[in-house]
Parts: C-alpha cells; sequence; structure tokens
C-alpha cells in the first residue's frame, strides 16, 4: 500500500495549526493544564508531519517528542531535546487521571506562561524547518 504523502503531510499540518488554536484559547481561558497538554499535540503533530515528510510513510503511534523529532531527522540541540522531553510530561499529565489533579495544581499562570511561550517559538521555528523539507513544494 503506497502512502499518498503529501496527504498525510499536510494533515499533520493542519492538526498541528488546529491543536495550536486551541491551545492559545485554553490558555486565554486560564485553563493551563489543557494549554500545555495541546501545545504537546501541536509539537507532537507538526513533528510527525516531518516524519512523513521525512521518510514517506506514516509516522508511528508514539508521543515522545524528542523520539519523533530523532525520526524526522530535525536538527536539534541538547537544550531543545532537554525541552522536548520536558514537555512529554504535559502530554502523561494531560491524560491519566492519577496525574491530572498534581498537574493541575502544578499549572499556575506563572508556571504555564513561560513553558507556553516556549512552545510557541519552538513551534514557529520547527515550521520553517518542516518548510525546508515540505512534500509540498
Amino acid at each position: 500500500m503506497t502512502v499518498d504523502v503529501k496527504k498525510l503531510y499536510n494533515y499533520w499540518l493542519t492538526e498541528a495549526d488546529y491543536s495550536w488554536e486551541i491551545a492559545k484559547s485554553l490558555f486565554g481561558k486560564r485553563m493551563y493544564p489543557e494549554c500545555l497538554f495541546f501545545a504537546h499535540l501541536t509539537v507532537e503533530k507538526l513533528l510527525k508531519a516531518m516524519v512523513v515528510a521525512a521518510t514517506s510513510a506514516h509516522a508511528p503511534p508514539i508521543h515522545n517528542l524528542a523520539r519523533l523529532a530523532s525520526l524526522a531527522g530535525v536538527p536539534i540541540t541538547p537544550e531543545q531535546r532537554r525541552r522536548l522531553e520536558e514537555w512529554n510530561g504535559f502530554y502523561m499529565a494531560g491524560r491519566y487521571d492519577e496525574e491530572k489533579m498534581d498537574f493541575r495544581k502544578k499549572c499556575t499562570k506563572e508556571y504555564t506562561t513561560p513553558k507556553y511561550l516556549g512552545i510557541h517559538k519552538f513551534f514557529l521555528w520547527l515550521k520553517k524547518e518542516a518548510e525546508k523539507n515540505s512534500p509540498l513544494k
């Protein structure tokens, strides 16, 4: 079965942008744990688009951002890798009940704002990286 790389790439790109819009909305509503969860999804989906572009195959059904970056061949720094590994926690904490309550307490405006802004900055950089190898050219 062949993969329609352009269609699949565009799907993940569209989904990433949509997830970012949700993250922005949740941040504005001060729903900080959910905001960080969707911010993680934004990066995950964009990385999955990049995996598709790099491999001409479906992205694996994983959520580990550093692993996806590696599969996509994204040139990340050690500091970026550290942040991706930290952001992985937002997926887990937003997903599983036993972690949600602790995460909600942790996600104050002071905690969330720099994380949110950092993810946004990374997302914008990553979009530029994605354009370099886009199958949509």
